[in-house]
Order: C-alpha cells, then sequence, then structure tokens
C-alpha cells in the first residue's frame, strides 16, 4: 500500500527547527506504522545531525533528505505530498521571512502544519488554510500530534482545509499579481 507523504522543505539550520519534525514524525510513526513517509528537502548545518537523528530512531527507510533539487523534482515533492511540516523557531534574532514554501504547498493541496513565527503569520490561518503552533512552548509537539492524528480520520475538514489553502494561494499567482501592477 502507497504511504502517505508528509513533506518539509527549509534551509537545514537550527532556526527552521527541522529536528522536531523528525521527533514528531517518529511519535506518527509510532502510533500508525509503516504508514507515512517524510521527505526532507533542504541543505546546510543541521544535515549531519539530521541523519544521526533519523538513524537513532531508525526510521531509515521511512525518512528521505534529498538536495539540490530542480523546480521539478521539487514540484514533484509537494505534488506527491498530503501533509507539510515545517516549525521555525526564533533563534539569534535572525528574522523568519515570507514563506513561499507554504504557497507553494498550498497550490499543491498539502495540509500545512507549521509555526507560528515571522512572515508565515501573514499567510497561515489557524483552523482555515493550515494548523499554526507555538513551536516556543515545549508541549506544542503533543498538539501538533493530537490535530493530526484528528484530521487523519475527518475527510471533510482535510478537504476544507486544502480547499481554502488552494483558494489562497492562488491570491499570489502571478497572473493575479501582473494585472496589479
Amino acid at each position: 500500500k502507497k504511504k502517505v507523504i508528509i513533506s518539509t522543505m527549509a534551509n537545514l539550520v537550527p532556526r527552521k527547527n527541522i529536528q522536531d519534525v523528525v521527533k514528531i514524525f517518529y511519535k506518527i510513526n509510532l502510533k500508525m506504522k509503516n504508514k507515512f513517509h517524510l521527505n526532507i528537502v533542504g541543505q546546510g548545518s543541521e544535515k549531519n545531525n539530521l541523519f544521526k537523528l533519523i538513524k537513532y530512531y531508525k526510521l531509515e527507510k521511512n525518512i528521505s533528505i534529498f538536495s539540490n533539487l530542480n523546480d521539478t523534482k521539487i514540484a514533484s515533492i509537494f505534488e506527491s505530498s498530503k501533509f507539510f511540516f515545517l516549525f521555525s523557531k526564533n533563534y539569534k534574532h535572525e528574522f523568519e521571512g515570507f514563506g513561499i514554501v507554504f504557497l507553494e504547498a498550498m497550490y499543491k493541496k498539502n495540509i500545512i502544519f507549521a509555526s507560528r513565527n515571522g512572515g508565515m503569520v501573514d499567510i497561515l490561518k489557524n483552523n482555515k488554510n493550515a494548523f499554526t503552533f507555538n513551536a516556543e512552548k515545549s508541549n506544542y509537539k503533543n498538539k501538533v500530534l493530537n490535530i493530526f492524528f484528528k484530521i487523519m480520520s475527518n475527510k471533510r475538514l482535510q478537504k476544507k482545509i486544502t480547499q481554502n489553502a488552494l483558494r489562497y494561494s492562488k491570491n499570489f499567482s502571478w497572473e493575479k499579481n501582473i494585472n496589479l501592477i
């Protein structure tokens, strides 16, 4: 049976907090063994730490890391993905800008789970086009898991979120914005 794909796409640096994505995925996999696969797309200083964490949790068969992908490959990852996770945190006064990656995920009908941090708060509306969390709080991972398992069994809510996300992402299309210039 085909696995449900969860993706994350970011620079693999501490601020992007990809280690928490792996830890959350580990808990998902514990509860629903081998039903999911996590695709991590990116490169950066945290890549080796992520490989170690994946090995520690024995998830080598359940998680793939991709780097240096062209736009076509990136689009195909979004296309095959059902969920998009990214839980950036405040780190050394680095600012989290506007998240184009979220718009791409929305456009490809991914259900987004993300932190409320930086520029993404402008586009991600909790319980409308995404599910957002305060990644600075210690219990946020449990909240992510609770909502994830709830939405897994609620096809109507999945459809509502993806339709709202797709509709919202179209506000940022070239066609729409070129006419405003």
